[in-house]
């Protein structure tokens, strides 16, 4: 049997999307290629508890990754965010809070700052005021929105703890548009509310610890970086690979993409092999091939859904003004004939709600009362049975105008349930648009942004499925990106931007749907499985099964009702369908009484798992009316049949022939019309007893639900707005905790640090009481460890003449550093240092005094000073002149004997070079030769002879001595010059000492 292609869906409804829907730009761009991918950028949202996971995180992000990341958490819109602080004590990446126009760079964190909403564009963060109640604030979804648009596959949200749903709408987005989604394991965080929300959107990649979330982004930005995750056309190889793939899952899931774009799919498989670690396609083919699972794990991958309400409002708008007036027009439909609406690819139900509000409404507008059936499709089991519950998450708020939210929606344990009227309005069932049957006779179809996914060819047999079921001048509503309609026979438009058309007359054939071509697909047998489509079932399996249980003539259908076997003379009860001679379904093959009843039994045992029985079913055949027994039998216990049903046709029942014609014909009459009015008198009884009660609990629970409510939606609001103030104080106090335990580090530093320094210190605030202060300051001031807060005036000091208190006021008001050196009552000396206290903000808050003990230095000083007296009162007692030189051979010091002999002062001697003392008269060459290698060899002059006229005392002739005086710690070498009377021969001697 030729299998045709099997999904269906795709955004808004998207659950049997291959790729989700981009709102902006249009997800056509997607197929473009680009050769130089953009910078990786991570968002990463977080609420309460998310201070912990951030930490971890960063602690394990190596600082040259080359990725961005954007850190967006609920702050109060008040006060000061510590958490950019916090975050660079845990990363070696620069942090810095987001400002209006920063071009976001590498290995940068941007952290949101209070009271602004975040949003990326064109490389720059723009921010902007934050706006709406505080229930309805969603800075996630709206930073994550902007960076799908901006990024595309680049684009990577992170979902870390935090209480609501904030961040899983935004997820969904990076996911439309290609980028990576990640959310904390639930187990490991403290809020798990965010993660779990995102968890059930279907589309996160990952569910990790934050500690092994940085493996991931490397890994994910290694692939993008050398191109394995662009859109692009497959290789011959690949290609050949993909449709291998493409056929497990055909033969696995029943559903077919292989008219799929290639590029899409191709993807979205790469996407998994990534996730598996797996690098070649054939390899992942194998792999799908081996794990039953990843067949189902690939399936959801390929129906992503991305949808909201009134998606594109102005859309919406355009069907509300030419398309409403014309269908619900009162001249054009009769008050019981019902509008009937068609919503494939309805994924979770976003799309079938709002057609089904902006009807509701336009009837309430114009006052009528005309009967809506919407019939809301999707092949995403998972997706349907969400749409049906109409539960969704607090930030639908965001998408829906506060009327309709009040009117059309009931709060639900801070969820938001679709109003039960407008659920009443819409059927959801599972549907596959290219292998179901169609609906019929219907007004308006709705499918937007699915097309574009499609091949052409498959494009054009879903338009000829759209026209078939639409009734000549119904209206076909397509995505903003899709134009097949314009190609086709069957419609005209009648507004091109927002994609309207309208049916012709011409009448389309249910036919194209058996065009979908085969070629080109690749059979597969799948180790230890059992078939579960036609495809791969052994026609001599299934006879000799039917033969060995001596069955009346029945089919074996699988489980979407395609015919695998007929057996028996059913010709009776089939009427096939005119058209192309492909796979049969019992709707094109059964007689069209039978087809709706036998349809909706093996939908029952299918998803029952349990036989049905349907007796008197009855058909015309040749103008009689008779009746058949249909029985529905699953075949699962057969391991060579599991997946197929078994469908037993048995024949009506001959009357009896006791009678003649005439009189059985009348006998018959008369007791059909009896059992016709026993069953009509029981069954108005019985409804009349069942309208009363139904009426009186009615008015009962009406009264109840007004009051109960009008009470919820108060109750809802303030817990909401309490809610919103919690997720903020509880981030608040998850800095401040950090905070905090940084302080008691460093106050414990400091303490530790007071406590081993041997200076006195001591901290006094504005009004001079005592802040802080260390044991060492006890020495000078008679401080106790309970005087903390005591004006420092009340306390005595030990220092003698020392007003230290009014050097401390000076300060303060001056801002001038004091420096003293003053003497305790014990004798020890202090050197005391006062300067003004600086807060980090440069403002002035008291003063700091130390007491450096400074007793050992001044005993030295004094003892030096005494030894330098000494020393002076020896040479003052020399009768020979000395003279002590420095190393430029300036005079130092000079007696009193020096001064007498040479008839000179010592204001014109000390401080001038030797050989500018008298008229130069000292400026002898071999003498100044000899006195510069005093220094620096370590020579002594001896007995030098020196002759020369002097002036005012004539000529002399003396003998010199010289020697070096080794220098004292912070005083340099010195010379002494000693002059003495020449008392016979002298000869000059040096040498080194």
């Amino acid at each position: 049997m030729i299998e045709s292609n099997d999904s269906s869906s795709g955004p808004p409804g998207g659950g049997d999307d291959v790729v989700g829907t981009p709102k902006t730009p249009p997800p056509a761009q997607e197929e473009a290629p680009e050769s130089n991918p953009a910078l990786v950028v991570v968002g990463i949202g977080a609420s309460a508890g998310g201070l912990t996971p951030l930490g971890e995180f960063f602690d394990h992000m190596p600082a040259g990754s080359g990725l961005a990341f954007v850190v967006i958490q609920h702050l109060s819109p008040h006060g000061q965010s510590l958490l950019p602080d916090l975050l660079a004590r845990r990363t070696a990446m620069q942090v810095r809070a987001a400002e209006e126009g920063t071009r976001i760079a590498p290995d940068t964190v941007y952290v949101i700052p209070p009271g602004h909403d975040l949003v990326l564009h064109g490389g720059l963060l723009h921010l902007q005021d934050r706006d709406g109640p505080r229930d309805l604030h969603l800075p996630i979804d709206i930073f994550f929105r902007s960076l799908a648009e901006e990024s595309g596959v680049a684009g990577v949200g992170i979902i870390l703890s935090g209480a609501g749903a904030d961040g899983a709408l935004g997820l969904r987005a990076i996911k439309e548009h290609g980028g990576l989604a990640i959310a904390q394991a639930p187990n490991t965080a403290e809020q798990a509310s965010m993660p779990h929300h995102a968890i059930e959107t279907g589309v996160v990649d990952y569910v990790l610890p934050p500690a092994d979330m940085p493996d991931v982004l490397l890994n994910y930005a290694a692939h993008l970086q050398t191109g394995d995750l662009l859109p692009r056309v497959a290789s011959d190889t690949e290609a050949n690979a993909l449709k291998t793939v493409l056929a497990v899952l055909r033969a696995r899931t029943g559903h077919d993409f292989s008219l799929y774009r290639q590029s899409s799919i191709l993807r979205r498989v790469q996407r998994r092999m990534l996730l598996c670690r797996i690098e070649e396609l054939s390899e992942y083919a194998r792999y799908l091939r081996r794990d039953p699972d990843e067949s189902q794990i690939l399936i959801r991958e390929l129906l992503i859904g991305v949808t909201e309400f009134f998606r594109d409002p102005e859309a919406f708008e355009a069907v509300r003004e030419r398309v409403l007036p014309d269908l619900l027009g009162a001249e054009n439909r009769a008050h019981d004939d019902p509008v009937r609406v068609w919503v494939p690819a309805c994924a979770t139900g976003e799309e079938a709600y709002s057609l089904a509000i902006l009807i509701r409404e336009y009837l309430d507008e114009t006052k009528q009362q005309v009967p809506v059936q919407i019939f809301a499709t999707d092949i995403n089991d998972r997706a349907i049975e969400k749409a049906r519950r109409g539960f969704y998450a607090v930030n639908l708020a965001a998408q829906v105008s506060p009327e309709r939210l009040e009117r059309f929606f009931v709060p639900v344990d801070r969820n938001y349930q679709v109003d039960e009227a407008v659920r009443k309005m819409v059927v959801f069932a599972p549907q596959s648009v290219t292998k179901d049957p169609p609906f019929s006779r219907i007004d308006l179809v709705s499918c937007r942004n699915f097309l574009i996914y499609l091949e052409p060819e498959l494009q054009r047999a879903v338009m000829a499925v759209f026209a078939y079921a639409l009734k000549p001048g119904g209206y076909l509503l397509l995505g903003t990106s899709e134009t097949p309609a314009q190609s086709t026979p069957y419609f005209e438009a009648v507004d091109r931007k927002w994609r309207i058309y309208r049916r012709l007359e011409a009448r389309a054939e249910l036919g194209a749907m058996a065009l979908l071509p085969a070629s080109g697909r690749v059979k597969v047998d799948l180790p230890g499985e059992a078939a579960v489509s036609g495809q791969g079932i052994s026609h001599q399996v299934v006879e000799r099964f039917l033969l060995e249980n001596h069955l009346p003539p029945c089919l074996v259908v699988d489980r979407e009702g395609q015919v695998v076997f007929l057996y028996g003379r059913t010709g009776r009860y089939l009427e096939p369908a005119g058209g192309h001679a492909g796979p049969w379904h019992v709707v094109r093959l059964m007689r069209e009484a039978l087809r709706m009843p036998l349809v909706t039994a093996i939908r029952r045992a299918a998803s029952e798992g349990s036989p049905v029985h349907l007796e008197g079913v009855r058909f015309e055949l040749e103008g009689r009316t008779e009746s058949i027994d249909i029985s529905v039998l699953p075949l699962d216990h057969v391991i060579a049949l599991k997946g197929l049903l078994l469908v037993i046709l048995k024949e009506p029942r001959p009357a009896p022939a006791a009678l003649p014609p005439a009189t059985v014909a009348e006998a018959g009459s008369r007791q059909r019309e009896a059992e016709l009015e026993r069953e009509l008198q029981a069954a108005r009884e019985y409804l009349q007893s069942t309208v009363e009660e139904i009426q009186s609990a009615n008015e009962e629970a009406r009264s109840n639900n007004e009051e109960l409510q009008s009470a919820n939606e108060e109750l809802v609001t303030a817990q909401e707005e309490a809610q919103s103030v919690n997720e903020e104080l509880a981030t608040l106090n998850s800095q401040l905790g950090t905070k905090l335990d940084e302080l008691h580090v460093v106050n414990n530093d400091l303490t530790n640090l007071l406590a081993s320094i041997d200076v006195g210190i001591l901290f006094l605030d504005r009004q001079f009481r005592v802040r802080r202060f260390n044991e060492a300051v006890t020495r000078v001031i008679n401080l106790m460890p309970g005087d903390t807060g005591r004006p420092v005036a009340h306390i005595a000091s030990r220092l003698r003449e020392a007003d230290w208190l009014a050097a401390a006021r000076l300060v303060f008001h001056s801002l001038i550093p004091h420096q003293e050196e003053v003497e305790g009552d014990d004798g020890k000396w202090y050197s005391m240092y006062i300067q003004a206290y600086r807060t980090s903000e440069d403002a002035i808050d008291g003063v700091v005094v130390t007491f450096g003990d400074i007793t050992a230095q001044k005993q030295v000083e004094q003892a030096l000073r005494h030894s330098q007296a000494l020393a002076e009162e020896v040479v003052e007692s020399v009768r020979q002149p000395l003279v002590v030189l420095d190393g430029d051979l300036s005079v130092r010091k000079a007696n009193r004997a020096f001064y007498q002999t040479f008839k000179v002062d010592p204001e014109e001697t000390v401080g001038r070079r030797l050989y500018d003392l008298g008229n130069r008269q000292w400026d002898i060459p071999r003498l100044r030769e000899l006195l510069e290698t005093i220094i620096p060899q370590g020579s002594a002059l001896e007995r030098y002879v020196v002759e020369h006229e002097f002036e005012g005392i004539g000529r002399q002739r003396m003998v010199i001595n010289a020697r070096r005086i080794d220098a004292t710690e912070g005083r340099p070498d010195l010379i002494l010059f000693a002059i003495e009377e020449e008392q016979g021969e002298a000869e000059v001697q040096t040498h080194v000492s």
